[in-house]
């Protein structure tokens, strides 16, 4: 049995992962999320193997508790013969430039893009030492996290870093063929964060016009074949 870990599924991409992986009857899927769409909701309530964790990964150190009862106390676990981990969840905020940041959106792009995914990883880590169930982490990338882009700092950053915290994974495990770690960039999405980035208003954010046209010209990708396409990559 796969047991399916999927963080912010509100919008966009998450969501999309949702609906495809909600129609097939071969797995177990948990979704942290900081709320869930009302239909989500039903689906859960008469699907044993849908579980929605409200949780807000901005607040993740101080609800790791939570997290750790709903995956290990649980028993799901432990019961999986593979673990799936899609590190879904992210901020595009602040889009500002570098001396105008608000120290709590700051934290937040912290706590959301790097924090969360690096503690999720290591109890999930921790628990394939226990139960050595199959591992496989997909942690959901940018073109962001290699290239810099003005009025971007801490999406920039934070992604660079998430990315490299995943590397270093690799190597970790690089001569265990039950643990398979991996960053995929999905391309740019027709999605809520791409709403929020042509909506931004910073000066310093260059590229703002290249978002604009790229929706004007319908050249955006739709979150249903861009999940499509990962999991079929995960032969999901």
């Amino acid at each position: 049995m796969k047991t399916i870990i999927i963080t912010g599924t509100s919008s966009g991409l998450g969501k999309a992962f949702f609906d495809l992986l909600t129609t097939r009857n071969f797995c177990t899927i948990i979704c942290f999320s900081r709320r869930f769409l009302s239909y989500q909701l039903e689906i859960a309530n008469y699907n044993s193997n849908v579980h929605l964790v409200e949780i807000d990964l901005n607040d993740i150190a101080a609800n790791l508790e939570i997290v750790e009862k709903r995956l290990v106390d649980s028993g799901l676990l432990s019961v999986a013969g593979h673990v799936i981990f899609i590190n879904n969840a992210s901020t595009i905020e602040p889009i500002d430039k570098i001396g105008s940041f608000n120290v709590q959106v700051v934290s937040r792009s912290i706590n959301v893009n790097f924090l969360a995914p690096i503690l999720l990883t290591n109890l999930l880590t921790a628990q394939h030492e226990l139960l050595n169930y199959k591992l496989t982490i997909l942690n959901i990338s940018s073109g962001a996290a290699s290239r810099p882009i003005d009025g971007w700092g801490m999406y920039c950053s934070t992604k660079a870093a998430t990315k490299m915290f995943f590397d270093v994974l690799i190597k970790q495990y690089i001569n265990n063929p039950n643990i398979s770690i991996k960053s995929i960039d999905p391309g740019v999405l027709d999605t809520p964060m791409q709403e929020t980035i042509r909506s931004s208003e910073c000066q310093q954010f260059l590229l703002k016009d290249y978002f604009n046209k790229l929706k004007e010209v319908g050249e955006l990708k739709r979150p249903e074949q861009a999940a499509a396409d990962v999991l079929m990559d995960l032969g999901l």
